[in-house]
């Protein structure tokens, strides 16, 4: 078997694909270090694309029949081109294409499809090696006509780019030059020279060999792409944006009803080592499960210096900053007590009091004063 995910076993590891499991013999779970096995085929096409750029001063309805041109070519060198005579290889003259570039000249393109071992790609490679020497030493040439009449002049090829690819089977993906069985959880691509597709979310594949996903049922869906069962389809909540902050699991996760959510809020924009700038409403966790609205976080009130008639009860201080919703107690010199709370937009209004305050003496006068009246006492008897 080969990895899937493309990468190459070295030359000295030796492993073995349980087909059963589609694991490999020292996996334990699809999660570990190597990718799940899957299987291996002979690939059902392998093609040879070649982009041909002919001298300047020629332009395409100069030579309107190019693919004729062009299979008279290779089947009078059909020596030179192996799978040709071989009967390897043919010419898709009805893929043939040509293409009139802004510095007057032409790029003629063609493609070569290969027509047995499929899996021997050192066919192409012979048929390349030629190519490049006829076009070095120009005699890759087309044949151009001046309206109905035919010229006697030439234009010869300079130059080409060439690629190659293989096609493989429906519900089978290319993996570098091998076709392979697409694994559960993934899906044939509809152009069949590229890799096997993953699933997307709220689609699944229960079987390996799959051509399309199927769709889970009506208000259901899967946690994450590539889902191999229709267990996986399930009643989701989808993470929805809060104000001010950031969640995790990210926005948009589809998650189930009871995963939790952790909520961060933002930093000061001035000041990114400034984390107290927003925060969730007093009294608000920041770890919940997954709703339609989560909690939004809010500016903090940073508290100020109050009038000389009030001071806060509690541990409050100046220059600490209190939740959106969080309620603040502050002595007034009247002895009673006022009120504030934090505002949505983080400011704080601090409700007025009456008179001054007036400093109670301290417990170290009280004793001072009586050990001062019990001398005195004792000196007049």
């Amino acid at each position: 078997g080969v990895i899937y995910n493309g990468k190459s076993l070295q030359k000295w590891e030796v492993k073995t694909c349980n087909t059963t499991t589609k694991l490999w013999s020292d996996q334990v779970t699809p999660e570990a270090y190597w990718s799940v096995c899957t299987v291996e085929a002979e690939p059902a096409g392998r093609y040879y694309r070649v982009d041909v750029l002919f001298e300047p001063n020629v332009d395409c309805s100069q030579v309107p029949d190019f693919p004729a041109q062009l299979n008279t070519f290779f089947t009078s060198n059909k020596d030179h081109y192996k799978c040709i005579k071989n009967q390897q290889c043919r010419l898709l003259s009805s893929d043939s294409t040509c293409t009139d570039n802004a510095n007057k000249t032409i790029t003629i393109s063609f493609t070569m499809s290969q027509l047995v071992t499929m899996s021997d790609d050192s066919i192409f490679e012979a048929f390349d090696q030629a190519l490049d020497i006829h076009i070095r030493i120009g005699v890759f040439v087309l044949t151009k006509s001046e309206g109905r009449k035919r010229s006697a002049g030439v234009v010869k090829a300079t130059s080409y780019l060439d690629t190659s690819w293989i096609d493989c089977e429906d519900g089978w993906g290319r993996v570098e030059e091998r076709c392979v069985q697409c694994p559960a959880g993934f899906k044939s691509n509809k152009q069949t020279r590229y890799p096997c597709e993953i699933c997307s979310g709220g689609t699944f594949t229960s079987l390996p060999g799959k051509d399309e996903c199927t769709s889970c049922p009506e208000n259901t869906s899967t946690p994450s792409n590539g889902a191999t069962s229709a267990d996986m389809c399930m009643v989701l909540c989808n993470i929805p944006k809060i104000i001010n902050g950031n969640t995790f699991p990210f926005v948009n996760f589809n998650v189930t009803s009871d995963q939790d959510v952790t909520i961060t809020c933002n930093s000061n924009p001035s000041d990114f080592h400034d984390t107290s700038y927003y925060a969730l409403e007093f009294g608000q966790e920041s770890v919940v499960k997954c709703a339609t609205k989560l909690p939004d976080c809010y500016r903090t009130c940073s508290l100020t210096d109050l009038p000389e008639n009030q001071v806060f009860l509690g541990s409050y201080k100046v220059g600490d900053s209190i939740t959106y919703r969080e309620r603040i107690g502050i002595k007034c010199s009247d002895k009673s007590t006022v009120f504030a709370t934090c505002g949505e937009e983080g400011l704080i209004s601090i409700p007025a009091c009456g008179k001054e305050i007036v400093e109670e003496p301290s417990s170290q006068n009280i004793v001072w004063l009586v050990v001062a009246v019990s001398v005195s006492a004792l000196v007049v008897a």
